[in-house]
């Protein structure tokens, strides 16, 4: 009987454990060379919508382009000024967005404000960042959890478009176990420890 509910003991450490936030970092580096990806793009779980509904909504310049502002990997680009491209898990579900990082869309070291609707099952929040006039990729950093989808939107940078990598999210949801299971789990233990002690 003891190994029996040390077994059980060690499935419910299991989901706990599987529970955890689990850190995805999505580098669009599986697509390959210059290429339109369509109003939607899916990696690791999470989806980008762009809000335009065109084939070529969503493009990556693709590495060694001199445009591409990560020389070692592929960007993710927002094509029309106007739009918004909205991140969320694929099937629904909440994640964490820890950070982001942003370019303009030529690399060409224009600044501008891009705005970030997030939001809960609560309601929504905004948040206006500003791209600094530099070369290269730059980091922003948000750390809001319990989010439903992020969307963003170019305001001011070069034609209201702009570059994407390296987006780190948390996934910490995905494998919480349902209220069902648990509840399962407590009455197989509830049954080994009455039938002990019977037992005794």
């Amino acid at each position: 009987m003891k190994t029996s509910i040390k077994n059980i003991g060690a499935a419910l450490a299991a989901l706990s454990l599987s529970a955890a936030a689990q850190a995805v970092t999505v580098d669009f580096n599986s697509i390959s060379g210059f290429q339109s990806v369509g109003p939607v793009y899916v990696e690791s779980g999470f989806q980008f919508a762009n809000s335009g509904g065109r084939t070529d909504d969503l493009f990556s310049w693709g590495q060694g382009s001199v445009y591409n502002a990560n020389p070692l990997g592929n960007t993710l680009n927002h094509n029309y000024g106007g739009t918004t491209t909205t991140l969320s898990r694929v099937g629904g579900g909440t994640f964490t967005f820890n950070s982001i990082d942003l370019a303009d869309v030529y690399n060409y070291a224009n600044g501008g404000d891009v705005r970030f609707l997030f939001t809960t099952s609560g309601g929504s929040s905004s948040q206006t960042v500003s791209l600094d006039q530099l070369v290269g990729l730059e980091t922003f950093s948000f750390n809001i959890s319990n989010l439903l989808s992020v969307a963003w939107t170019p305001l001011t940078t070069n034609g209201q478009w702009l570059q994407l990598d390296n987006v780190n999210v948390d996934n910490g949801t995905s494998n919480v176990p349902e209220p069902a299971s648990l509840a399962l789990f407590g009455l197989a233990l509830a049954g080994l420890a009455s039938s002990r002690r019977k037992s005794k």
